[in-house]
C-alpha cells in the first residue's frame, strides 16, 4: 500500500465558532483596558492569543495513512498512531458521544481537541476540526474498552476506504 495523504480543514461553523470567541475575549480585554483594569485586560489578551497559537499547533494540517501508522502532521508535532491488523476506522455515530466529557483540551476555538471520555471509551485523543458528524474514529482494541483517535478529514469516504470494514 503506498502511503495517502489526506488535508484537514475546518468547516464554516467551527471558523465562525471560533471568531465569536476571540472577539468576545477582545472585546472584554477593551472593556477592562477601558476600566482602567489594564492588568486584566492584558491577561486575558495573553490568554486569548496563546489559546489560539497553542491550539493552531497542535491541531493537524494533514493525516497520513501508511502501512504502519496513521501519522497526524501538526504545526508544533507529529503524531503517530500505530497501525495494526486489528485497527479499525468509522464514523462516529450518536451513541458514541452520549456522556461524552472533556479530560483535558478545548472546544469552540480552533474545533475540538484533547483527550476526552465516555462511558463507553475511556480515553479519547480528539483532533476534530469539523462538526460532530464529520467526526471518524480510529481504534485498534475491540469496543468498547479501547483507546479511540478521533479525525476529520475533509475526504471521510476515501480515508475510510483504506481500513477494513467493520465486523
Amino acid at each position: 500500500m503506498e502511503p495517502q495523504t489526506f488535508t484537514t480543514s475546518f468547516d464554516r461553523t467551527k471558523m465562525w465558532v471560533t471568531c465569536g470567541v476571540t472577539l468576545l475575549l477582545v472585546g472584554i480585554a477593551v472593556l477592562l483596558w477601558a476600566l482602567s483594569l489594564h492588568a486584566g485586560a492584558f491577561v486575558i489578551l495573553l490568554c486569548c492569543l496563546l489559546s489560539v497559537v497553542i491550539l493552531y499547533g497542535l491541531q493537524p494540517r494533514r493525516i497520513e495513512v501508511t502501512p504502519d501508522s496513521i501519522v497526524l502532521h501538526c504545526p508544533f508535532h507529529t503524531k503517530r498512531i500505530p497501525r495494526t491488523s486489528t485497527t479499525r476506522a468509522r464514523r462516529m455515530r450518536d451513541d458514541d458521544l452520549k456522556g461524552l466529557w472533556r479530560k483535558f483540551g478545548a472546544s469552540g476555538i480552533l474545533g475540538e481537541y484533547g483527550l476526552f471520555a465516555s462511558k463507553r471509551y475511556p480515553k479519547i485523543h480528539c483532533y476534530a476540526k469539523r462538526r460532530q458528524t464529520d467526526w471518524i474514529m480510529i481504534y485498534s482494541s475491540p469496543e468498547p474498552a479501547c483507546e479511540v483517535w478521533v479525525v476529520t478529514p475533509d475526504d471521510g469516504e476515501a480515508f475510510l476506504a483504506l481500513f477494513p470494514a467493520q465486523n
